[in-house]
């Protein structure tokens, strides 16, 4: 009697054991499965911007995370480039207006990184222009991050950028002996007053077949 009791007990526990080992793998597989979606739907979310439209012979691009007014001004520097004869104030004009409404719309961007306008600073400049944007006095410091698409913070959006006054100037510094640059004065318009900056000054040089931009103030 003894015997048949623990042939029983012995089977009771192999069933058991089975029993608990099977839903242990179906833990296993149901984990598996919900983090592959978890990662497979951030890894969707979190897509760069991605460039649209380019000007090769300027190396100057559009993504689909520029605004519709940003896509407006370059659509207008691509008219203007185009021509067989370019208006060079035309051309500086742009410039300007396109920097500055990607540089101070902080709400189109994925995060602090991702500093604006900075294709229109000169190429020797940028690395240093960016580290002084995204330090802690810079604009970009206290941007969130946006990769997922949740952000949830109130930054600037800039409606309008009008040229106050635009003036040819001699720029010397270091190596750079321009005596033909520009200096250029804008008004920035936002959807809504943040307490952003309203006025800003931009030098430009000649660069190649290019204006960049050197100052900003």
């Amino acid at each position: 009697m003894t015997k048949k009791r623990s042939k029983r007990k012995l089977k009771k526990d192999n069933i058991l054991i089975i029993c608990l080992f099977v839903i242990l793998i179906i833990l296993v597989i149901s984990l598996l499965i919900m983090g592959k979606n978890i990662f497979s739907g951030n890894k969707k979310a979190a897509k760069e911007a991605k460039i649209v439209d380019k000007l090769e012979s300027y190396d100057y691009y559009l993504t689909d995370n520029n605004t519709k007014y940003y896509r407006g001004l370059f659509d207008d520097l691509k008219k203007t480039l185009n021509k067989e004869d370019i208006d060079e104030e035309a051309y500086a004009t742009l410039v300007a207006k396109l920097f500055t409404a990607d540089f101070y719309d902080l709400n189109s961007k994925i995060s602090k990184t991702d500093v604006g306008g900075t294709q229109f600073i000169l190429k020797a400049y940028r690395n240093t222009f960016i580290q002084t944007a995204t330090d802690i006095n810079g604009i970009y410091y206290y941007v969130d991050s946006n990769i997922y698409g949740k952000r949830n913070q109130e930054l600037p959006v800039v409606e309008d950028v009008e040229v106050v006054s635009l003036k040819n100037m001699t720029y010397k510094y270091k190596v750079i002996n321009d005596e033909k640059a520009y200096k250029i004065d804008v008004k920035i318009t936002y959807k809504e007053d943040l307490d952003y900056p309203k006025s800003v000054s931009l030098v430009l040089i000649h660069n190649d077949n290019k204006l960049e931009i050197v100052e900003v103030s």
